[in-house]
């Protein structure tokens, strides 16, 4: 089965580590190199203030949509709302994805980060998500189990995203399982022959 590709901005943008005018010729780079369904804009820090997320959205969003790509937030509703953003990403709690999806304008993605957590993605999934990540993105977090992504493939419609791949094959292995969609972002930011390279490889290998 085929997967597109998800890709996460780095968290050192709302940290202070990475500057957006250093991270934006990685993401031309990437936009260039193949399909690219989405890019969600990580949020996930403390450091991640409304002023600041703002401005990367201002930067980011304009550049993903011209490129076909949808452009979603880690969180911030309201910011992504006023910027024209196609949507937010938020935990599995189904209390924050029906806030969500009762806050934004009809046709808004709403997607749902659920850990490894099948109750969590089925309670997300009657809740309004319309996609369910399984795995963690952080850097000690867990990687989506292949198991998962198959019994969700084979029993429920709403696509999933598989997060927390640590390299290519194992970006390769979760597609393989049957996730519509593969999440991925320092495996592409940090690949020495740039991030086009490994775009390029995902379409040829596991795209349609």
């Amino acid at each position: 089965m085929s997967s597109r590709l998800y890709l996460a901005t780095p968290l050192a943008l709302v940290e202070g580590n990475l500057s957006a005018a250093d991270f934006l010729p990685q993401l031309e780079a990437a936009l260039a190199g193949g399909d690219i369904a989405a890019v969600l804009l990580r949020c996930d820090s403390p450091k991640a203030t409304k002023p600041l997320v703002s401005d990367l959205i201002a930067l980011f969003c304009p550049l993903v949509q011209k490129h076909d790509g949808a452009f979603l937030v880690e969180g911030f509703l309201e910011e992504a709302q006023a910027a024209g953003c196609d949507g937010v990403q938020v935990s599995g709690d189904g209390k924050a994805v029906q806030k969500a999806r009762d806050f934004l304008d009809d046709g808004a993605i709403v997607g749902a980060a659920c850990g490894g957590s099948r109750h969590d993605a089925m309670v997300a999934g009657e809740s309004g998500a319309d996609y369910v990540v399984f795995g963690d993105l952080s850097a000690d977090g867990q990687t989506a189990e292949a198991e998962t992504l198959a019994w969700w493939q084979e029993t429920m419609l709403l696509p999933s995203v598989a997060a927390g791949a640590h390299n290519l094959q194992d970006a390769e292995r979760l597609a393989q399982a049957g996730a519509d969609f593969i999440l991925l972002g320092e495996v592409v930011w940090d690949d020495p022959d740039g991030p086009a390279s490994v775009v390029a490889w995902f379409e040829r290998q596991l795209g349609e």
